[in-house]
């Protein structure tokens, strides 16, 4: 399964409009004002209901970097850059993953999260769009919600948020 995460281009807040392979929107993700000006930042996933599903956010005085990954209320772990030179290292605890920015051109912003045996969520930037879009390719027995998680984070460590 793929989700497609497309920044909406003009706007004071961080926000995510998310679509499946269809082009049928999934999710809407509302941010804080600026992730950079708040210690408070986090995302809010909600469902075409409006009904909150997921949030991401920021733990405070943390170092390195650490967001609690909460769905349906349930904190289901956290994710670390563990490591923040190129390429970058992520450590997801409670889901039980590891991530490492793929190496490569310049250009290139992907990153590959794998458990103790297969590939589970694979993040790459997609180029030449209308404000930033990610594809979010997941593994079928995984949560979609992690795995939109996971990818937002990914995009707020990289600055691009």
């Amino acid at each position: 399964m793929n989700l497609y995460l497309k920044k909406k281009p003009v706007s004071a807040y961080d926000r995510f409009t998310v679509y499946d392979e269809a082009g049928n929107e999934r999710y809407t993700v509302k941010g804080t004002l600026s992730r950079r000006w708040s210690r408070s930042w986090r995302f809010r996933v909600y469902d075409l209901a409006g009904t909150e599903c997921a949030v991401v956010q920021l733990k405070e005085l943390s170092s390195p970097p650490c967001y609690t990954l909460r769905r349906g209320g349930v904190d289901v772990g956290d994710m670390t850059l563990t490591h923040k030179c190129f390429p970058q290292t992520y450590t997801v605890r409670g889901l039980g993953w590891q991530a490492v920015q793929k190496a490569g051109e310049f250009y290139e912003n992907d990153c590959e999260f794998t458990d103790s045996e297969r590939t589970v969520v694979v993040v790459s930037k997609q180029w030449r769009t209308w404000g930033e879009t990610y594809e979010i390719r997941i593994s079928p027995d995984v949560n979609e919600l992690d795995a939109l998680m996971v990818a937002l984070v990914f995009d707020a460590c990289n600055g691009s948020v």
